[in-house]
């Protein structure tokens, strides 16, 4: 081979390379909506099979054990008891005040609580869809025609736990992005049109009330309003009228449960100390996952020296900021920051196109699937077992709730650690022990590791004093009779709360000699029942349900 021909050969090689980049920049666009649209939906078919469980030849659905606290009180107010936990009791254990509504609104059609949760999912692939489009609407603010920039940030969104997660679990995540992206996407309109509307602010004014906390999501876009429109004035008026919703929520929630602030903020924030140690880690992740799409979003504010960019990019520090001083959450995936995805994606894959563009097409393809590539690297979800919440074990409280349901005296008291899955299923009196909705324990300081936010506030014996008929912990029935195992468990990892609970003396006099004898319960989710509750006469009731997955 000559030397004129091994040069020819690498260049015919990149051009035919070339060729096939341009024609896939010309796909149609339906074609990556549509492929998106696939992935979610089957990702999130997948997900939810999976967080299902069949009782007696009935298939039950469940979300997240958080959201499934949301779901009581929806039907609580659905059926006429109020906006509470349980009836006669004003506690504001929930901070998703406008997605409660929204399955409130659930709870008013004739479905059973087996599906109830289904339709919430249902909604929410609704909603990640809607951010999927309105990604791609904010991507054409930038780049009208974004070519391959639209494959490479429809098809990662579509992958990302971030979106996923939340969705699949039926958390408010997905409604406060979809809130928060179409007011982002009309502020970039209004920049052109140099016309504010107040139905942009109206929407901004509903993101505290999706999340109680997101008054800082609010001054984000408030800070993008007034950096995009000339007119100031009108512009200041506008946001004096998005306030007006939160502050109605504000004063009703005064006079309905009595106090300026909900329950979960004097659980999850009032007398913790470290919360900014914690939130650094918190943040520290979230920066690791979307290292490579900060970067390039970073770069691309530089090179663009435009001063959308910049109001764009405060806004997600302003919300890294928020989780500095609250500390983050639980959950493997970073709820609080969630919302701004979309935004560092659509940022990073424009700088991508932009910074190619010095050299070729082939260079920005490069850029974005390495963009692509390192943030399904740290956040993808390619099987459904990734994004099924274990939180508070809903395969098993599912059951226990309606064995407990079907078994029980309407007027039994049932004490829980999961808040979600027994008094849910159960329709019973229910008693918090971690706190989300009982007041007295989430004003009380966190007896044990700080770093468990929302778990590490309790008090056994208050709880056991409202002398609940059933008592349902989280551990298997012969690890609860162990009690070398529960002296290790201290020992190594210091007081939590299982072991607060099984080491407490009336529980081991008064409920762990009485348990449900059913080996699907005493397996996974044991019922206990107080030694001198009409309940304890009634055990022989109780009958083995067939349980398959």
């Amino acid at each position: 081979m000559t030397t004129e021909q091994r040069l020819v050969t690498p260049i015919a090689s990149v051009r035919r390379f070339e060729t096939v980049l341009e024609w896939l920049a010309n796909r149609p666009p339906i074609l990556w909506r549509l492929l998106a649209f696939g992935l979610v939906a089957a990702m999130t078919v997948l997900a939810v099979r999976q967080a299902s469980i069949s009782i007696d030849g009935v298939r039950y659905f469940w979300l997240d054990d958080d959201q499934m606290i949301s779901m009581r009180y929806a039907r609580n107010l659905a059926e006429g008891h109020g906006l509470v936990w349980n009836p006669g009791e004003r506690v504001e254990g929930y901070s998703n005040f406008l997605w409660t509504l929204v399955m409130a609104g659930v709870h008013l059609l004739p479905l059973p609580d087996a599906t109830t949760s289904l339709a919430v999912k249902l909604i929410n692939l609704g909603l990640a869809f809607a951010v999927l489009l309105l990604t791609e609407r904010l991507l054409r603010r930038f780049l009208p025609k974004p070519g391959l920039a639209l494959p490479a940030v429809l098809l990662t969104l579509a992958l990302c736990g971030d979106l996923l997660f939340w969705s699949v679990n039926g958390f408010e995540t997905t409604l406060l992005t979809v809130i928060f992206l179409a007011v982002v996407v009309r502020l970039l309109d209004e920049e052109q049109s140099g016309q504010p509307r107040v139905t942009t602010y109206l929407l901004m004014g509903l993101l505290p009330l999706v999340r109680s906390d997101a008054l800082h999501i609010w001054f984000g876009t408030a800070l993008l309003a007034i950096g995009v429109n000339k007119d100031r004035k009108k512009t200041a008026v506008f946001l004096g009228i998005s306030l007006l919703l939160p502050l109605a929520h504000l004063l009703w929630r005064r006079g309905y449960y009595g106090d300026w602030l909900p329950n979960t903020y004097y659980l999850k924030v009032y007398g913790i100390k470290g919360l900014p140690r914690i939130g650094v880690g918190y943040v520290r992740f979230f920066v690791g996952n979307y290292a490579a799409a900060l970067t390039l979003a970073g770069i691309g504010a530089l090179l663009a020296a435009q001063r959308r960019w910049w109001l764009l990019l405060a806004g997600v520090v302003i919300a890294m900021g928020y989780s500095l001083r609250v500390g983050g959450d639980i959950f493997e995936f970073s709820r609080f920051l969630a919302h701004e995805v979309p935004v560092i994606l659509v940022l990073a894959a424009v700088a991508a196109v932009q910074f190619g563009a010095r050299w070729n097409q082939a260079s920005s393809f490069l850029l974005l699937a390495t963009l692509s590539i390192a943030t399904l690297a740290s956040t993808g979800v390619f099987y459904p077992g990734k994004i099924y919440s274990q939180n508070g074990g809903l395969a098993y409280t599912t059951v226990a709730g309606v064995l407990i349901n079907r078994y029980t005296a309407p007027d039994a008291r049932v004490a829980v650690i999961a808040a979600g899955g027994v008094p849910y299923f159960s329709h019973r009196y229910s008693i918090d022990l971690l706190g989300k909705s009982d007041p007295v324990i989430a004003r009380r300081p966190p007896v044990c590791c700080n770093d468990q936010i929302g778990h590490n506030k309790f008090d056994v014996d208050t709880s056991l004093a409202k002398q609940p008929d059933i008592f349902a912990p989280l551990l298997p029935h012969e690890l609860n009779e162990f009690d070398w195992w529960l002296d290790y468990q201290e020992r190594t990892y210091g007081v939590s709360y299982n072991t607060a609970v099984v080491k407490n003396e009336v529980f081991r006099q008064r409920y762990l000699p009485n348990p449900v004898q059913i080996d699907y319960l005493l397996q996974n989710a044991p019922l206990y029942i107080r030694d001198d509750s009409v309940e304890a006469g009634n055990l022989e009731r109780w009958q083995a349900p067939k349980v398959t997955q």
